[in-house]
């Protein structure tokens, strides 16, 4: 769960208060969460990043982008937790080329296609999902190695 300190800014809470309110809405208490803060160069352009195995969620946010463009902090948490929703499909997807195609070249574009095909779901479902629904959510938002 997304704890917050004293010190922290009003930005980091409304992070972690759209996480809890999120993690609730998709059901997604099962995972045990670690929250970063990041900012820096190797960050520009990227507002998040999220990495899963198993039952470990680790959400990295980029503060830097967040303070040019407020309003995009709770899409980027749904964007990010539409990821952890859609893990399980993606993995066994994957697994699964994995399993039967042989061919590395194949395998390798087959891969890029299902984590495509989650992109555009994930891309679909935000505005559904977020107070600014009606602003429709641009794929140009780059969003750093997802799994």
């Amino acid at each position: 769960m997304c704890k917050t300190k004293k010190e922290d800014t009003a930005r980091r809470k409304k992070v972690c208060e759209y996480i809890k309110r999120y993690q609730k809405k998709f059901k997604l208490g099962n995972y045990r969460y670690t929250i970063r803060f990041v900012s820096g160069e190797k960050w520009i352009g990227y507002y998040a990043q999220v990495s899963i195995s198993g039952n470990r969620v680790r959400l990295w946010i980029n503060e830097d982008l967040m303070k040019l463009d407020p309003n995009e902090t709770e899409n980027t948490v749904v964007h990010e937790l539409l990821h952890v929703v859609l893990y399980k499909i993606t993995k066994k997807s994957t697994d699964i080329i994995t399993q039967y195609v042989r061919k590395e070249k194949v395998r390798n574009k087959l891969e890029r296609k299902v984590e495509d095909l989650e992109h555009d779901i994930i891309d679909r479902l935000t505005p559904a999902f977020t107070s600014d629904g009606k602003k429709r959510y641009q794929s140009k938002n780059k969003h750093k190695g997802e799994s």
